[in-house]
């Protein structure tokens, strides 16, 4: 009982780890077009 709710709590912490590594990617692959945009003009 204890071990699968710990394991939960786990699971809920690498999936917030993962949603945070998610999030960074997105950030940064639109900071590079933006800094495509911006080298354009």
């Amino acid at each position: 009982m204890s071990g699968s709710k710990k394991s939960q709590k786990l699971n809920k912490f690498s999936n917030k780890i993962n949603d945070k590594k998610r999030e960074d990617k997105k950030d940064s692959k639109e900071n590079k077009q933006t800094l495509q945009i911006n080298n354009k003009k």
